[in-house]
């Protein structure tokens, strides 16, 4: 009951949010949490990252300014998305961005940093987020893991990890001290 509480009041919050999905039913059902949504026909930023690239002026001139006007919004409202990424960016029947998905979500009385279990997609965490502190900072973070894989479609971590692998595969006798933990990879690269 407590966790309907705490929907219910998100819920009312996000009406006022044009950047946020329209809840068009909620509850439990077999113990599980569910809320109803309209769909969205043109799909989310994923459905579309796997037709095209996005290009540069696009992201700078469409999508950072409208999910800037999201995240401000639920800010306001002292909501922390903890989970925005391109899965989560719907695009609805006039083009416009809208955020989805406010299942591990959290409201701030405070607008501070809420501790909570740890929930959201890896890839598009801080290390905060990671320890379970979540903050509006927290979603600009994610943002930013956003736009860097509509850019080139891996997550920074993803991206980070395909270097240090190839590091070591360019020449595994170089390199066979980071297997061991013997001195920094940067020293190596």
């Amino acid at each position: 009951q407590r966790l309907e509480v705490r929907f219910r009041s998100m819920y009312e919050k996000l009406k006022e949010c044009s950047r946020a999905t329209k809840i068009l039913e909620y509850g439990v059902h077999n113990n599980r949490w569910y809320e109803i949504m309209p769909f969205y026909s043109r799909g989310s930023l994923a459905d579309r990252c796997q037709q095209k690239t996005f290009s540069e002026n696009e992201i700078v001139k469409d999508i950072l300014p409208q999910m800037n006007e999201a995240l401000r919004e639920i800010h306001q409202k002292g909501i922390w998305h903890n989970d925005i990424k391109p899965q989560n960016i719907m695009i609805n029947d006039q083009g416009k961005l809208v955020l989805i998905d406010f299942g591990v979500s959290v409201i701030s009385d405070d607008m501070k940093t809420v501790a909570t279990r740890f929930s959201g997609t890896p890839g598009y965490m801080n290390i905060q987020a990671m320890s379970g502190n979540y903050s509006k900072e927290t979603d600009y973070f994610a943002l930013g893991a956003t736009v860097f894989y509509l850019m080139y479609r891996k997550t920074p971590v993803d991206y980070q990890q395909g270097i240090l692998q190839g590091a070591v595969l360019r020449d595994p006798r170089k390199n066979a001290g980071l297997l061991e933990g013997q001195g920094k990879i940067s020293d190596r690269l």
